[in-house]
């Protein structure tokens, strides 16, 4: 099982990847870049935060969580 500083290395690989830089994921999620930065790097996802992550792009809630 993965820990939340993992998920966020392979998000944000996922984002380099895909070329979209963590201030459109913030804009696409509607929050302020420093809360995207700070699940990238580590915090944990709340209930609503992952569903929000879900919707937008297609991670799994629970894998989030």
């Amino acid at each position: 099982m993965l820990n939340t500083s993992e998920i966020g290395r392979k998000i944000k690989e996922y984002f380099y990847e895909a070329g979209i830089s963590q201030t459109e994921v913030a804009r696409m999620l509607n929050v302020q870049p420093a809360a995207v930065s700070n699940q990238l790097n580590g915090r944990s996802f709340g209930k609503n935060s992952a569903a929000k992550w879900s919707n937008t792009f297609g991670f799994r809630a629970n894998w989030l969580l």
